[in-house]
């Protein structure tokens, strides 16, 4: 079973909004470093299959808001979407 007659095409992450990382957490008493994205591994975007839609589930997000704070932790992921925003990701 192959996948030959499937055109991909380049879009943003939806998990980390196209910036390869998720924001800042505390590594340390005093120092904070970004958190590289796995959905796109670092790169900002990932390939879908064309033409692209939108992750019906996370609405393109990637994650499901879970919890009262707004901290990276708190997010869980699309398993729809495989955290990427898109429906049918590569």
């Amino acid at each position: 079973m192959g996948f030959e007659g499937i055109n991909y095409e380049s879009k943003p992450c939806g998990f980390c909004g196209g910036k390869g990382h998720l924001g800042k957490a505390r590594t340390g008493l005093f120092t904070k470093e970004y958190v590289v994205c796995d959905a796109c591994n670092g790169s900002g975007s990932v390939m879908v299959a064309s033409p692209a839609r939108k992750c019906g589930l996370c609405d393109g997000k990637g994650s499901h808001f879970g919890g009262k704070r707004i901290r990276i932790e708190n997010y869980q992921r699309c398993s729809a979407c495989q955290s990427t925003g898109w429906a049918n990701p590569k």
